[in-house]
């Protein structure tokens, strides 16, 4: 009966831990902004709500840059931690650069409803898709993906590649399994393989993603691993370009002369098909 007993707080215990890191280190940022207000900026934006299917409100800031018309329109889903306004600098380098950038926050971030989970994720993200597709975009529309973004950005383009001229990842994981078993010390490996489910994968997704794609990995990334890239490389099946790079998490645009000549030449890829 002891022994019993024990093996259950045992299990109880790992249960626990593991899904308190997935929680934190995953989908659920303890530290996102729910009233975050946007900095002044120089240049114009509109924000909007849009209303998903279950019926929550999802706060979307769109940036447009001087130079008209834009080069296109980058649609940038976020990482897991912060909110639109913490991404505004991202938007603002974009606009420099000569595009528009719509901002998008998921279901229960920054200042949109609702609770954070996988499946209002991928809610958030069928819900921006389906605004794109009603906006009838006269210039090429890159959906943009950053980390967490990157993964749910990869079945967003699966399922709507006709809304989305290009796609371009960085520092994507190619499942919420893999993710977590990864993110884990050994002792955890274990539970995490039999306790984490993939409700929809970035792996599987690429394969199906006929459009142009870049995708986006430093080689010193310590948050999502470096061969989480090359997978995704190896799986894509046409039209795909890799990037390398270093430097942490999130660094793409440091180099902004390198970054974005990546971009224009993606961009130089879809005029020739």
């Amino acid at each position: 009966m002891r022994v019993s007993l024990l093996r259950f707080v045992i299990t109880g215990s790992l249960f626990w831990t593991l899904s308190s890191c997935s929680f934190n280190r995953l989908f659920y940022p303890s530290y996102y902004q729910k009233e975050a207000v946007l900095e002044q900026s120089d240049n114009k934006y509109r924000s909007f709500f849009l209303t998903s299917k279950n019926l929550k409100k999802l706060h979307c800031v769109q940036f447009e840059c001087e130079e008209r018309p834009a080069k296109a329109q980058i649609v940038y889903f976020h990482g897991n931690a912060g909110s639109i306004a913490s991404y505004q600098s991202v938007a603002t380098t974009f606009c420099k650069a000569g595009y528009d950038c719509l901002l998008v926050d998921y279901i229960g971030y920054g200042q949109s409803e609702g609770t954070a989970t996988h499946r209002s994720f991928l809610e958030s993200g069928r819900t921006v898709a389906a605004y794109v597709q009603q906006q009838k975009y006269d210039l090429p529309v890159l959906l943009y993906g950053f980390s967490i973004g990157g993964h749910l950005s990869l079945t967003i383009a699966k399922e709507f590649q006709h809304q989305f001229d290009a796609l371009i990842t960085e520092g994507a994981f190619t499942a919420h399994k893999a993710i977590a078993v990864a993110s884990v010390n050994k002792a955890l490996k274990f539970w995490a393989k039999l306790l984490i489910k993939s409700r929809y994968s970035g792996i599987k997704a690429i394969e199906k993603i006929h459009i142009p794609k870049l995708i986006i990995h430093s080689k010193e990334d310590s948050t999502v691993p470096y061969w989480m890239g090359e997978a995704l490389r190896d799986k894509a099946t046409q039209n795909c370009f890799f990037w390398p790079i270093k430097g942490r998490h999130g660094s793409a645009m440091q180099d902004s002369s390198s970054f974005f000549g990546q971009l224009n030449n993606l961009i130089e890829n879809i005029d020739d098909l």
